[in-house]
């Protein structure tokens, strides 16, 4: 997967890119573990972030499958 770290992402496009729900995206958002910025009613999700985001969550997925 190729992110740019430069661009802004609609919270549906990083859904897609993930084959993940909206509300999966949503929760993420909503926890504070996913940055987004709000112009009024929308959101985007900086690319910057996406990337530190998946990178967190593949140091954890990694830690845990190595544990089992």
């Amino acid at each position: 997967m190729n992110i740019d770290k430069g661009r802004m992402y609609r919270v549906s496009a990083v859904a897609e890119m993930l084959d993940v729900s909206l509300s999966t995206v949503y929760r993420a958002v909503e926890s504070g573990d996913l940055p987004v910025l709000r112009f009024g009613k929308a959101m985007r999700v900086p690319g910057q972030a996406l990337a530190n985001w998946l990178d967190k969550r593949i140091t954890v997925a990694s830690a845990q499958g190595g544990e089992a």
